[in-house]
């Protein structure tokens, strides 16, 4: 006889949690210790859907594609998906366990004690982003064909810095690739990322090409320097390049002023990185050479060493509690499942025995299945034959469908006696011979409805042409602007280019509501809506 108890615990793992490392609105991810029925354990970080996430079935899918693709990228600069399991409802990704600390709280500890990022440090660390990014990108399926993976959302955050200087990239959950197995869909529209380290094309919705995450990845190194966010792009040319200028002058101003050679170097490499046109950045695998060369030339720390002075005191300098976590999540095979679920409902499955499953349709059917529908038809169809016997056929079985239920119907109403049918005589007067019918009451003629005002056209748009101009309401899901002929649509923001000035119409969904308005664009420039009084005003 087998084992029941042995047999379940070999069939799936168990994990213990000991410490919450994060917390999303998404989910969460624990530290864990991984047990196997052989007794074999290991520390893993343990990416589990929350319980309300759970319920939608898009999170499911967006977590599964994660642990595919992650699967399948093998780099030093990618943290390591071991598996994708299912535990109690909930999806989660089993992934290695990176000790250190993400770049943001390194920033945020930096700050605290009024310490630079190394500049060499800084560099090394947008190399190896760049690395990571590149592998991605150029890493096949099992056909060879390139899967073309796209971050998209690259930020300090999503970067692991351990107390040996290794470097990993986290959260490939809205990565944009090719992979025949993937069940979320791709969005081709609308914002996918964080804000401040978009691209301007993306914050356009114009493309989504790996240029923008180099652009990410340069913004993210900027921060390094800086010791704060480069902060959201304009998206218009002539005021994006100054935008850069003066962040490259700030960091200029951090960097050694005796090295100036190496310096100027390094500026003009951030500069290509921040390019507001995606075919003026260099190649991932490019500038990570370039950053390479240069964090080996400028002067400062090296990231190795930074990390290992500095990483391991960050909990402490920010005050950071250990979150302890308690309890285990199992994972059992299905049929253990069903067996637990049987027990549960007082029929119980032979061991060794898989209970054969019904089809949508219920083509296929168990033994079991059977006997309980014959016993379930014989408690609905003997009541309903007897209801239809007294009732005069408040229920029916349809005719024209073998089987179907049809719908509740009510015996058919008889007509009350009329004068026409059965009539009964009246005592009273004799009725005066051919009398005329009374004349039917004449109703008044129904005035026709007012016609409204037709409302002034918001778009009238026909001045001299406008060769381009922005216009953004922040947290926005979609705008479009029309101007005469010409028309744009966006996701929070848009640009419209060679369009007549003058009144342009404005359409935006924002906060589930629709709201439309109108704005006067007569120059390039870039113009800002906003919902106030549940109106939309633009300016």
């Amino acid at each position: 006889m087998t084992d029941t108890s042995t047999s379940e615990r070999s069939s799936g793992r168990s994990f213990r949690l000991l410490e919450l490392l994060g917390k999303g609105a998404f989910g969460e991810v624990y530290l864990a210790e991984q047990s196997s029925g052989s007794g074999f354990r290991r520390k893993v970080a343990l990416k589990v859907l929350n319980a309300d996430v759970a319920k939608k079935a898009e999170a499911g899918r967006r977590m599964r594609d994660e642990a595919r693709i992650l699967g399948r990228l093998a780099h030093r600069n990618i943290v390591a998906v071991l598996d994708l399991v299912e535990l109690d409802d909930r999806w989660a990704v089993v992934m290695d366990h990176v000790p250190g600390a993400d770049l943001e709280h390194v920033l945020e500890a930096l700050a605290r004690t009024s310490d630079p990022f190394p500049a060499p440090a800084a560099l090394e660390a947008g190399a190896a982003v760049l690395r990571a990014l590149h592998a991605a990108f150029q890493t096949v399926d099992d056909d060879g064909q390139q899967l073309g993976v796209i971050h998209r959302d690259i930020k300090p955050s999503n970067v692991r810095l351990t107390d040996d200087g290794d470097v990993k990239v986290l959260d490939f959950g809205v990565a944009r690739f090719s992979l025949d197995t993937r069940e979320a869909e791709t969005r081709a529209s609308g914002w996918i990322g964080t804000e401040r380290y978009m691209s301007p094309e993306r914050i356009l919705c114009e493309g989504d090409s790996a240029a923008g995450d180099v652009y990410a990845a340069g913004a993210t190194v900027v921060e390094c320097l800086l010791g704060r966010p480069l902060g959201r792009t304009p998206v218009l040319e002539e005021r994006h390049a100054p935008f850069v200028d003066n962040a490259l002058k700030e960091v200029r101003e951090r960097l050694d002023a005796d090295d100036r050679a190496h310096v100027d170097a390094v500026i003009e490499a951030l500069r290509s990185a921040l390019s507001t046109m995606p075919e003026d950045r260099p190649a991932a695998d490019h500038l990570a050479s370039t950053f390479e060369a240069l964090a080996r030339a400028v002067k400062g720390e090296p990231l190795t060493v930074f990390a290992r002075r500095f990483v391991p005191k960050i909990a402490e300098t920010l005050g950071r509690e250990v979150q302890t976590a308690s309890g285990t999540l199992c994972e059992r095979s299905n049929i253990s499942a069903m067996r637990s679920q049987s027990r549960s409902s007082g029929t119980m499955w032979p061991e060794g025995h898989t209970p054969e499953t019904t089809t949508a349709s219920g083509r296929r059917l168990g033994g079991v299945w059977v006997l309980g529908s014959v016993a379930a038809f014989a408690l609905v169809a003997v009541p309903l034959a007897m209801l239809g016997a007294i009732g005069g056929g408040i229920w029916y079985l349809s005719s024209s469908e073998e089987g179907a239920v049809a719908p509740l119907r009510t015996p058919r109403q008889v007509e009350p006696p009329t004068s026409r049918l059965n009539p009964v005589p009246v005592p009273g007067p004799e009725p005066t011979p051919n009398p005329k019918p009374a004349p039917k009451p004449v109703a008044a003629p129904t005035p026709p409805p007012p016609t409204p005002a037709r409302p002034q056209s918001l778009n009238t748009a026909s001045g001299p042409p406008v060769p381009k101009a922005q216009l953004s309401l922040p947290d926005a899901s979609s705008i479009t602007v029309q101007c005469g002929a010409v028309k744009a649509s966006g996701t929070a923001s848009v640009r419209i280019t060679k369009f007549p000035s003058g009144n342009c119409r404005v359409r935006a969904q924002y906060l589930g509501k629709t709201y439309t308005s109108s704005v006067r664009i007569d120059k390039a420039a870039g113009y800002t809506c906003k919902v106030t009084k549940d109106a939309l005003r633009c300016s």
